[in-house]
Protein backbone atom coordinates (compact mmCIF):
# COMPACT_ATOMS: atom_id res chain seq x y z
CA UNK A 1 0.00 0.00 0.00
CA UNK A 2 1.52 3.33 -0.95
CA UNK A 3 0.90 6.70 -2.55
CA UNK A 4 -2.50 8.28 -2.04
CA UNK A 5 -3.81 5.42 0.14
CA UNK A 6 -4.16 5.28 3.90
CA UNK A 7 -1.99 2.87 5.86
CA UNK A 8 -2.30 1.76 9.46
CA UNK A 9 1.26 0.47 9.81
CA UNK A 10 2.90 3.80 10.54
CA UNK A 11 4.65 4.32 13.89
CA UNK A 12 4.10 8.00 14.54
CA UNK A 13 6.67 9.82 16.67
CA UNK A 14 5.57 13.36 17.54
CA UNK A 15 8.51 15.80 17.60
CA UNK A 16 6.60 18.84 18.88
CA UNK A 17 4.34 18.61 21.94
CA UNK A 18 4.06 21.06 24.85
CA UNK A 19 2.79 19.80 28.20
CA UNK A 20 1.74 21.25 31.54
CA UNK A 21 0.18 24.54 32.50
CA UNK A 22 2.07 27.79 32.07
CA UNK A 23 3.01 29.33 35.42
CA UNK A 24 0.72 32.35 34.89
CA UNK A 25 -2.31 30.49 33.47
CA UNK A 26 -5.50 29.01 34.84
CA UNK A 27 -6.54 25.48 33.84
CA UNK A 28 -7.96 25.18 30.32
CA UNK A 29 -9.44 22.13 28.56
CA UNK A 30 -7.13 22.47 25.55
CA UNK A 31 -3.96 22.12 27.61
CA UNK A 32 -2.33 18.82 28.43
CA UNK A 33 -2.05 19.19 32.18
CA UNK A 34 -1.48 15.57 33.21
CA UNK A 35 0.49 12.68 31.78
CA UNK A 36 -2.68 10.59 31.54
CA UNK A 37 -4.27 13.29 29.36
CA UNK A 38 -1.33 13.19 26.98
CA UNK A 39 -1.25 9.40 26.77
CA UNK A 40 -5.00 9.29 26.06
CA UNK A 41 -4.54 11.88 23.31
CA UNK A 42 -1.75 9.80 21.80
CA UNK A 43 -3.80 6.61 22.00
CA UNK A 44 -6.85 8.27 20.44
CA UNK A 45 -4.80 9.30 17.40
CA UNK A 46 -2.47 6.31 17.15
CA UNK A 47 0.77 8.10 18.12
CA UNK A 48 3.36 5.70 19.50
CA UNK A 49 5.91 8.14 20.93
CA UNK A 50 6.31 11.84 21.58
CA UNK A 51 8.96 14.43 22.31
CA UNK A 52 7.58 16.80 24.95
CA UNK A 53 8.68 20.06 26.51
CA UNK A 54 7.33 21.99 29.46
CA UNK A 55 5.06 25.05 29.17
CA UNK A 56 6.63 26.54 32.31
CA UNK A 57 10.14 26.08 30.94
CA UNK A 58 9.05 27.68 27.65
CA UNK A 59 7.58 30.75 29.34
CA UNK A 60 10.56 31.25 31.61
CA UNK A 61 12.96 30.86 28.70
CA UNK A 62 11.09 33.55 26.76
CA UNK A 63 11.80 36.06 29.52
CA UNK A 64 15.46 35.08 29.65
CA UNK A 65 15.43 32.51 32.45
CA UNK A 66 16.33 28.82 32.44
CA UNK A 67 14.59 26.02 34.32
CA UNK A 68 17.16 23.54 35.71
CA UNK A 69 16.64 19.92 34.69
CA UNK A 70 15.82 18.94 38.26
CA UNK A 71 12.70 21.13 38.08
CA UNK A 72 11.75 20.44 34.46
CA UNK A 73 8.22 19.05 34.30
CA UNK A 74 8.81 17.20 31.02
CA UNK A 75 11.53 15.09 32.65
CA UNK A 76 9.11 14.02 35.38
CA UNK A 77 6.39 13.17 32.84
CA UNK A 78 8.75 10.92 30.88
CA UNK A 79 10.04 9.03 33.92
CA UNK A 80 9.21 5.31 33.69
CA UNK A 81 7.20 5.90 30.50
CA UNK A 82 9.12 4.64 27.43
CA UNK A 83 6.69 6.34 25.01
CA UNK A 84 7.60 9.82 26.23
CA UNK A 85 10.92 11.57 25.63
CA UNK A 86 11.72 14.94 27.24
CA UNK A 87 13.26 17.88 25.39
CA UNK A 88 15.23 20.46 27.34
CA UNK A 89 14.05 24.04 26.81
CA UNK A 90 17.22 26.10 26.42
CA UNK A 91 17.98 29.80 26.21
CA UNK A 92 20.27 30.55 23.27
CA UNK A 93 21.36 33.69 25.13
CA UNK A 94 22.90 31.43 27.74
CA UNK A 95 25.83 33.31 29.24
CA UNK A 96 24.23 34.19 32.59
CA UNK A 97 22.04 31.15 33.21
CA UNK A 98 24.27 28.47 31.64
CA UNK A 99 27.89 29.59 32.12
CA UNK A 100 29.24 26.13 31.16
CA UNK A 101 27.11 24.93 28.24
CA UNK A 102 29.32 21.93 27.35
CA UNK A 103 28.95 20.55 30.88
CA UNK A 104 25.21 21.25 30.93
CA UNK A 105 24.60 19.54 27.58
CA UNK A 106 26.65 16.51 28.62
CA UNK A 107 24.61 16.23 31.83
CA UNK A 108 21.41 16.61 29.82
CA UNK A 109 22.35 13.65 27.61
CA UNK A 110 23.31 11.60 30.66
CA UNK A 111 19.77 12.16 31.94
CA UNK A 112 18.40 10.67 28.71
CA UNK A 113 17.48 13.98 27.04
CA UNK A 114 18.44 13.92 23.35
CA UNK A 115 16.62 16.96 21.99
CA UNK A 116 16.43 20.67 22.74
CA UNK A 117 13.65 23.19 22.16
CA UNK A 118 14.50 26.87 21.86
CA UNK A 119 12.30 29.96 21.69
CA UNK A 120 13.28 33.56 21.00
CA UNK A 121 13.81 35.73 24.06
CA UNK A 122 11.12 38.40 24.07
CA UNK A 123 13.41 41.29 24.97
CA UNK A 124 15.68 40.91 21.90
CA UNK A 125 14.49 38.02 19.72
CA UNK A 126 16.66 38.75 16.65
CA UNK A 127 20.01 39.07 18.44
CA UNK A 128 21.62 35.77 17.42
CA UNK A 129 25.39 35.81 17.00
CA UNK A 130 28.63 34.09 17.99
CA UNK A 131 29.55 36.02 21.12
CA UNK A 132 26.10 35.64 22.67
CA UNK A 133 24.93 32.21 21.46
CA UNK A 134 28.00 30.46 20.11
CA UNK A 135 28.95 28.51 23.22
CA UNK A 136 25.61 26.76 23.54
CA UNK A 137 25.25 26.10 19.81
CA UNK A 138 28.77 24.65 19.68
CA UNK A 139 28.00 22.34 22.61
CA UNK A 140 24.79 21.15 20.98
CA UNK A 141 26.59 20.58 17.68
CA UNK A 142 29.40 18.63 19.35
CA UNK A 143 26.82 16.14 20.60
CA UNK A 144 24.60 16.38 17.49
CA UNK A 145 21.56 17.22 19.62
CA UNK A 146 18.58 18.10 17.36
CA UNK A 147 17.20 21.57 18.05
CA UNK A 148 13.49 22.30 17.65
CA UNK A 149 13.49 25.97 16.68
CA UNK A 150 10.13 27.50 17.58
CA UNK A 151 8.49 30.86 16.80
CA UNK A 152 10.41 31.71 13.66
CA UNK A 153 9.26 34.10 10.97
CA UNK A 154 8.60 31.04 8.82
CA UNK A 155 5.99 29.97 11.37
CA UNK A 156 3.94 33.09 10.65
CA UNK A 157 1.74 33.73 7.64
CA UNK A 158 2.27 37.47 8.10
CA UNK A 159 6.06 37.49 7.89
CA UNK A 160 5.96 38.29 4.18
CA UNK A 161 4.16 41.56 4.97
CA UNK A 162 5.90 42.71 8.14
CA UNK A 163 8.55 41.52 10.57
CA UNK A 164 6.95 39.50 13.35
CA UNK A 165 8.21 38.34 16.74
CA UNK A 166 10.46 35.33 16.38
CA UNK A 167 13.75 34.10 14.95
CA UNK A 168 14.34 35.77 11.60
CA UNK A 169 15.18 33.99 8.37
CA UNK A 170 18.63 35.55 8.66
CA UNK A 171 19.01 34.07 12.15
CA UNK A 172 18.14 30.60 10.87
CA UNK A 173 20.53 30.87 7.94
CA UNK A 174 23.34 32.06 10.24
CA UNK A 175 22.89 29.18 12.68
CA UNK A 176 22.84 26.60 9.90
CA UNK A 177 25.92 28.09 8.24
CA UNK A 178 28.06 28.37 11.36
CA UNK A 179 26.99 25.01 12.86
CA UNK A 180 26.57 22.75 9.82
CA UNK A 181 26.52 19.53 11.88
CA UNK A 182 23.73 20.75 14.15
CA UNK A 183 20.29 19.42 13.09
CA UNK A 184 17.84 22.33 13.24
CA UNK A 185 14.12 21.54 13.00
CA UNK A 186 11.79 24.40 12.12
CA UNK A 187 8.66 24.03 14.22
CA UNK A 188 5.15 24.89 13.07
CA UNK A 189 6.19 26.23 9.67
CA UNK A 190 3.36 27.89 7.73
CA UNK A 191 5.25 30.70 6.05
CA UNK A 192 6.04 31.14 2.37
CA UNK A 193 7.46 28.14 0.52
CA UNK A 194 9.16 30.62 -1.80
CA UNK A 195 11.52 31.40 1.10
CA UNK A 196 11.58 28.07 2.93
CA UNK A 197 12.54 25.87 -0.03
CA UNK A 198 15.57 27.93 -1.20
CA UNK A 199 16.72 28.16 2.42
CA UNK A 200 16.48 24.37 2.89
CA UNK A 201 18.29 23.75 -0.39
CA UNK A 202 21.01 26.11 0.82
CA UNK A 203 21.37 24.49 4.27
CA UNK A 204 21.41 20.70 4.41
CA UNK A 205 21.11 20.57 8.23
CA UNK A 206 17.69 22.26 8.19
CA UNK A 207 14.55 20.14 8.75
CA UNK A 208 10.84 20.96 8.77
CA UNK A 209 8.17 19.88 11.25
CA UNK A 210 4.84 19.80 9.44
CA UNK A 211 2.09 20.38 12.05
CA UNK A 212 1.00 23.60 10.32
CA UNK A 213 2.28 23.05 6.79
CA UNK A 214 -0.96 23.54 4.89
CA UNK A 215 0.45 25.61 2.06
CA UNK A 216 0.17 22.92 -0.62
CA UNK A 217 -2.45 20.27 -1.26
CA UNK A 218 0.23 17.58 -1.06
CA UNK A 219 2.85 18.98 1.35
CA UNK A 220 4.61 15.65 1.97
CA UNK A 221 5.08 14.92 -1.73
CA UNK A 222 5.99 18.53 -2.45
CA UNK A 223 8.64 18.65 0.26
CA UNK A 224 9.95 15.23 -0.78
CA UNK A 225 10.42 16.42 -4.35
CA UNK A 226 11.98 19.74 -3.32
CA UNK A 227 14.29 18.96 -0.39
CA UNK A 228 14.14 15.20 0.20
CA UNK A 229 11.85 13.11 2.37
CA UNK A 230 14.55 12.56 5.02
CA UNK A 231 14.20 16.19 6.12
CA UNK A 232 10.46 16.13 6.83
CA UNK A 233 9.23 15.27 10.35
CA UNK A 234 5.78 14.65 11.79
CA UNK A 235 4.79 16.93 14.66
CA UNK A 236 1.41 17.56 16.24
CA UNK A 237 1.91 21.05 17.66
CA UNK A 238 -0.17 19.99 20.67
CA UNK A 239 -1.92 21.55 22.46
CA UNK A 240 -2.29 24.47 20.01
CA UNK A 241 -3.04 22.27 17.00
CA UNK A 242 -4.41 18.76 16.93
CA UNK A 243 -2.42 15.91 15.37
CA UNK A 244 -5.18 14.88 12.95
CA UNK A 245 -4.41 17.16 9.98
CA UNK A 246 -0.69 16.37 9.85
CA UNK A 247 -1.32 12.64 10.33
CA UNK A 248 -3.87 12.69 7.51
CA UNK A 249 -1.33 14.36 5.23
CA UNK A 250 1.13 11.55 5.94
CA UNK A 251 -1.42 8.74 5.59
CA UNK A 252 -2.73 9.95 2.23
CA UNK A 253 0.49 11.38 0.80
CA UNK A 254 1.27 10.32 -2.75
CA UNK A 255 4.61 8.85 -1.80
CA UNK A 256 5.81 5.33 -1.10
CA UNK A 257 5.15 3.39 2.08
CA UNK A 258 8.83 3.68 3.00
CA UNK A 259 8.71 7.47 2.65
CA UNK A 260 5.59 7.66 4.83
CA UNK A 261 7.37 5.71 7.56
CA UNK A 262 10.30 8.11 7.41
CA UNK A 263 8.07 11.16 7.90
CA UNK A 264 5.86 9.51 10.52
CA UNK A 265 8.76 8.79 12.85
CA UNK A 266 11.83 7.12 11.40
CA UNK A 267 13.52 10.41 10.43
CA UNK A 268 13.24 11.58 14.03
CA UNK A 269 14.42 8.22 15.38
CA UNK A 270 17.49 8.47 13.16
CA UNK A 271 18.34 11.96 14.43
CA UNK A 272 17.97 10.91 18.06
CA UNK A 273 20.10 7.81 17.46
CA UNK A 274 22.92 10.04 16.16
CA UNK A 275 23.23 11.98 19.45
CA UNK A 276 26.60 11.26 21.03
Amino acid sequence: MGGGQVTHRLRFFDCNCMVGRGWMHEPQPMRLETRDQLLREMDDHGIQEAILYSAVAKERQEIGEWVPLARDEALAWAEDEPRLHPAAVLNLHHMMSMPKPEKDIAQMIERGIRMAAVFPTRSYPYLINEWLCGGLLAALEAHRVPVLLQNSELASRWAQFERVYGFSVENIDWMCEHYPNLPIILGGVSGPMSVLIPLMKRRSNLYIEMSRCYVHQQPVRFLSEQVGIERVLFGSGLPFTGPGPAMTEVHYAQVSETEKRLVAGDNLRRLLAEVV
